[in-house]
């Protein structure tokens, strides 16, 4: 699966991915660590994720959470994967 940020930058959307994340499962962390980092990401079906990760998806010992979201979770990631699409 390729994603590719909605937002305008790399981890415009961390804040809200951990959030929604954190309402849905326990993290390991409950502060950000050195290798931790979340995003709103998107593929090229247009299917949305928050994504929370604790190093690299190609590491072997990294851990990785993601949910699929609906428009209502997250409007403005939504808003931003259009906008990307349109200016590809």
């Amino acid at each position: 699966m390729i994603l590719r940020s909605c937002g305008d930058n790399d981890g415009r959307f961390q804040d809200q991915a951990r959030e929604i994340i954190e309402s849905l499962c326990d993290l390991p962390t409950s502060d950000w660590e050195e290798d931790e980092w979340a995003d709103i990401m998107y593929d090229r079906k247009g299917n949305v994720f928050a994504i929370w990760a604790d190093g690299e998806f190609t590491s072997q010992n990294s851990q990785c959470v993601y949910v699929e979201l609906e428009f209502d979770d997250c409007p403005e990631a939504f808003r931003g994967m259009e906008e990307k699409e349109m200016n590809d």
